[in-house]
């Protein structure tokens, strides 16, 4: 059985090892380093070195702990579902419905076509019908 993989903002085993010695044999520097996964999914490994062993480690442990911080930019977050996604895509669709640039038809097609894509391919609870505005002709 193969292992589970990281959850996603987390890191594995911290790891250290000499980088360099000088001519004498003596170690000069440190390098430590983790796999993070990342926010999009992606393991990569992130490196930090220093002249000691445990600065290289703590200079990688302030490197994940900022990684693993979840910023929002915009109107959803990380923890959104997906369901959140779409409720927002209709909502600013139906913006540009009301000033012209789009078809209520297109809308209609478009959401029709998303909630059978996601019902298919996710499992999530079906999305509730939002009422739909009908435009003022």
């Amino acid at each position: 059985m193969s292992r589970p993989p990281l959850p996603i903002g987390t890191w594995g085993n911290v790891r250290s090892r000499a980088e360099r010695k000088d001519a004498e044999g003596k170690v000069v520097s440190w390098r430590a380093s983790a796999y993070f996964r990342d926010h999009d999914g992606h393991t990569r490994e992130v490196t930090a070195s220093a002249k000691t062993k445990g600065a290289a480690e703590h200079r990688l442990l302030a490197k994940l702990r900022d990684r693993a911080k979840i910023t929002q930019s915009g109107e959803l977050s990380p923890t959104d579902k997906i369901n959140d996604l779409i409720d927002l895509w209709i909502e600013k669709f139906e913006e540009r419905i009301e000033d012209g640039s789009r078809s209520p038809t297109t809308l209609t097609t478009l959401t029709t076509l998303t909630t059978l894509t996601t019902l298919t391919h996710s499992h999530q609870e079906p999305r509730t019908a939002r009422p739909r505005r009908t435009p003022d002709w």
